[in-house]
């Protein structure tokens, strides 16, 4: 989601490329040291990723980012849920709405990380995708 190679994802969280190469595929349980986890979960929290609680969309998701983006020279937040399928493009105004359900439904961080997408979203200058 962050199109990182196994290198940058090893030197940003600390954790070494074998060890990124061996947990990658994500086939069944996860079988890591805590603290690796930790570390990988934190480096990926603090550039965008949400881990979500509960799958919201399919059996597979567990991981979401909202990213501030113009898209077709509009203001949007791309939502991203997967590695293997395309962001989803909302309005600034739909990702507060979202984030609004996602507060009630007790998930605070993932309303957050709406609400900031939205936010920066706002600020962007017009233009058009590249």
């Amino acid at each position: 989601m962050l199109d990182w190679s196994q290198g940058e994802l090893a030197e940003r969280s600390g954790v070494s490329v074998p060890t990124i190469k061996r947990l990658e595929p994500g086939h069944g349980e996860v079988s890591a040291r805590p603290e690796t986890l930790r570390k990988l979960k934190l480096t990926l929290e603090a550039h965008g990723i949400v881990f979500l609680e509960k799958p919201r969309v399919g059996l597979e998701l567990q991981v979401a980012t909202a990213i501030a983006s113009v898209v077709q020279g509009r203001r949007c937040v791309l939502i991203h849920t997967s590695p293997y399928e395309p962001a989803i493009a909302i309005l600034p105004t739909d990702a507060r709405r979202q984030a609004k359900a996602a507060r009630r439904d007790g998930n605070e961080q993932w309303a957050s990380s709406l609400e900031q997408a939205a936010r920066e979203a706002e600020k962007l200058p017009l233009k058009v995708d590249s």
